[in-house]
């Protein structure tokens, strides 16, 4: 059987000792998900550019993570619904809201329901997004320019569930729920 070593700053294969670093800087630690992402430098090296990227979207945070949430329930990935749980509770969200996304559920907030919502649909149809869903998206306030920026976030959140469901790194001790 074929392993994914979970890669230190120290041990990661060259080119990708820096981006790690580069992680850990924005991050406060090497997360388990990155170090086995470090097993290919142009796999993290493309994940890592992507996060300061996406946080010039003009989708808030917490609404970044629900995308994230929703793609990660759809693709059944563990590691990505604990660290992106954590990172939506950071930015503001209950845990109750992360329980619910999840589970794949209704939120109770109608906007993020509505991006919710629509993240499955992308999801659902692979981009070919009826217009009615569309019209709801944009009816709940967004712009379609936040739809493309939804295609974004789920193209990150990708790397990361595909990178995740196939090494199966541990979860680190900073995403695992403490209630």
């Amino acid at each position: 059987m074929t392993t994914f070593p979970v890669h230190t700053i120290d041990s990661a294969p060259d080119d990708a000792g820096d981006v790690l670093k580069a992680i850990e800087g924005r991050v406060g630690f090497v997360p388990h998900l990155a170090g086995a992402m470090a097993g290919s430098p142009v796999l993290v090296a493309a994940f890592a550019d992507m996060q300061p990227t996406l946080g010039r979207s003009t989708l808030t945070g917490l609404e970044r993570e629900v995308v994230a949430l929703a793609l990660s329930h759809a693709n059944t990935a563990d590691y990505p619904l604990a660290a992106h749980g954590r990172f939506a509770v950071m930015h503001g969200g209950s845990p109750e809201l992360v329980d619910v996304l999840c589970a794949g559920g209704t939120l109770p907030d109608a906007r993020l329901d509505a991006l919710a919502t629509f993240t499955r649909v992308m999801i659902q149809t692979r981009g070919h997004v009826p217009t009615p869903a569309l019209d709801a998206f944009l009816a709940a306030g967004y712009t379609a320019e936040q739809a493309l920026e939804v295609v974004a976030q789920l193209g990150y959140t990708t790397m990361a569930n595909l990178a995740a469901n196939l090494a199966r790194p541990a979860i680190d001790e900073a995403f695992r729920r403490t209630s």
